[in-house]
């Protein structure tokens, strides 16, 4: 085991993300088509090596392979396609149960909102405070009278 008295060792756990080419023969495995098998020992070879050197580059100090040659249940599909499919749906049903939940939600929070403004409104009409509405119709009543005043003054002038 490496062991450092100067500084913290660093390492990862886990799958490192698949060269193009590996991915590619693992997903056809996966999904029961024809792999030649030597030409996948090849890919996984040749995967672990640029893994390594990677992580080296990187200044790893404990290195893996990166999980390259795991094939159980290998499956290098997007985690929210596979947990979809785990539950029988495909990505593009469950876009629409997502925006249809969401619009309900929406108008939900909308009615929600707009029954607790008038119940806001009645308890402060209740104890007698003014509310913004009460206010704006009072500034507007208060216009239109001032306007009505100018325009029989100026009738009265004429």
């Amino acid at each position: 085991m490496k062991r450092s008295g100067a500084r913290i060792l660093t390492t990862h756990t886990g799958s490192l993300p698949r060269p193009e080419r590996l991915r590619n023969l693992v997903l056809d495995r996966h999904q029961g088509k024809a792999v030649d098998q030597v030409e996948l020992d090849s890919a996984v070879r040749d995967a672990v090596q640029e893994v390594v050197a990677k992580q080296v580059e990187c200044g790893i100090d404990t290195v893996s392979d990166g999980e390259q040659g795991r094939m159980d249940g290998a499956d290098d599909r997007d985690p929210v396609e596979r947990l979809l499919s785990s539950i029988g749906l495909r990505v593009d049903e469950a876009r629409s149960l997502l925006e249809e939940a969401s619009s309900r939600w929406r108008g939900d929070a909308l009615r929600l909102s707009e029954g607790s403004r008038h119940r806001l409104r009645d308890l402060f009409r209740e104890l007698g405070l003014v509310t913004r509405d009460d206010w704006d119709d009072l500034e507007l009543r208060i216009a239109q009278l001032e306007h009505r005043l100018r325009l029989l003054e100026d009738g009265r002038e004429a």
